[in-house]
């Protein structure tokens, strides 16, 4: 079995022959992410809900079509080193499993303790535009936004941040430099669309509480050397957030 084991196994360290995200693949998962689905997607899904079906907002139908294009657009970029990592998790799924379990609850105690530390100095207004945002979505439009929250977001920012910039920006002989950069650019990347860059000690706050997050999800990426550790936590600290605010809406 271990024999096995050590055949099959795929990495995310830039030193092991079977790294899997090429640069090429790297490249277009890049740039399908911060090109497409953050900036052409919405501008095309707002030209067609205002120009061609004469709504006044971004049609949800058509949020929910961009949402799936994006995914299944990701799942293709990747499909060599997801096939891989399949193979990977097969072998290793209870392990992985009990790291996903472990590392959602710690992500969930950290978050309400950070969460509680920042209304506690900053008072309740002192919340992140990403999660206004996640909650004016969910009131408004709960079918999108789980789609979104739930489904797409914790596969597709993994496989960025947790994946492909994880092991490029880290070193051959160590996790740490990739642990460090990725999570800082996590946090700066969920922080920068955010009314809190007008209040200057607001915007570093936010940019630690995201930061955090991402180093946990490194962390736990480093120490399984697979990234369907961090989409399962990611996957189950958005889901539970999403039940809680729906439960909070009523």
């Amino acid at each position: 079995m271990v024999k096995k084991l050590s055949m099959t196994h795929v990495s995310l360290n830039q030193s092991n022959k079977n790294a899997i995200f090429t640069l090429k693949e790297t490249l277009g998962v890049l740039a399908h992410y911060f090109v497409g689905m953050q900036f052409a997607y919405p501008l095309l899904g707002m030209w067609v809900s205002l120009d061609i079906l004469k709504t006044k907002t971004l049609d949800s139908r058509i949020t929910i079509i961009l949402l799936l294009i994006g995914f299944f657009g990701m799942l293709y970029l990747i499909r060599r080193p997801l096939r891989l990592l399949i193979k990977d998790f097969k072998l290793r799924w209870r392990y992985v499993s009990q790291q996903i379990v472990m590392g959602t609850i710690i992500l969930i105690i950290v978050n309400l303790l950070m969460n509680w530390i920042i209304q506690f100095f900053w008072g309740s207004g002192a919340v992140a535009m990403n999660q206004k945002f996640v909650s004016v979505k969910l009131a408004h439009a709960p079918i999108s936004a789980f789609i979104s929250i739930v489904c797409v977001t914790p596969l597709v920012e993994e496989i960025v941040f947790r994946g492909v910039l994880f092991q490029k920006l880290g070193s051959e002989s160590s996790h740490r430099i990739g642990i460090v950069i990725s999570s800082l650019l996590f946090g700066l990347f969920h922080a920068m669309p955010s009314e809190s860059v007008n209040v200057f000690w607001l915007f570093p706050i936010h940019v630690i509480q995201y930061t955090v997050m991402g180093f946990l999800l490194a962390r736990y990426t480093a120490k399984t050397d697979t990234i369907f550790t961090s989409i399962g936590i990611h996957f189950l600290n958005n889901l539970i957030g999403y039940i809680g605010i729906i439960l909070m809406i009523g």
